[in-house]
């Protein structure tokens, strides 16, 4: 939660978690808003209606589809959807007709190596759909994957990744 508030500090995107009581810790820390049921925020109302461009956090389960979110080109995932369609439709949000930016980016905040499997399969079953003649232009396979290798990812982390209480 730390190590987020402070990125989303310092970016402006949408901060996708299908976890709620991470999202409303998340929110709390960083006084940002949390849209979660039926896309809205107890404090700033409808995320189709929220004028600001800075970083907000999103349930995924709540605003992964049929939401136009264009007033955002960047996302950070955090615990990613297993499927490959529902992972598309969330990446889909931003990244539509539209669209006024050059680029789209969505990274994903990996905590383990089942999150990052999960990823892998995800893109794994968009390319079975597009060998099958199904959804071709899926964005898991179209897009540009820049992974740093696992030693730069951990050496960037300094602090405990656990607390006893």
């Amino acid at each position: 939660v730390d190590l987020l508030a402070e990125w989303m500090s310092e970016n402006d995107a949408l901060v996708w978690t299908p976890f709620p009581a991470f999202g409303r810790a998340l929110s709390k820390k960083s006084g940002r808003p949390f849209f979660h049921h039926s896309g809205v925020s107890l404090t700033h109302g409808s995320i189709e209606e929220y004028t600001k461009t800075d970083s907000v956090i999103l349930s995924t389960r709540s605003n992964f589809q049929g939401r136009n979110l264009q007033a955002w080109n960047r996302n950070l995932i955090v615990g990613s959807q297993p499927k490959a369609d529902l992972l598309e439709q969330q990446i889909g949000r931003t990244h539509r007709q539209g669209q006024k930016a050059d680029l789209v980016t969505a990274t994903f905040f990996v905590g383990s190596i089942e999150n990052l499997e999960v990823i892998d399969r995800a893109r794994g079953r968009a390319q079975i759909d597009r060998d099958m003649g199904r959804n071709k232009a899926s964005k898991l396979i179209v897009c540009d994957w820049c992974v740093p290798p696992t030693y730069e990812v951990l050496k960037t982390h300094t602090g405990p990744r656990w607390r006893k209480k």
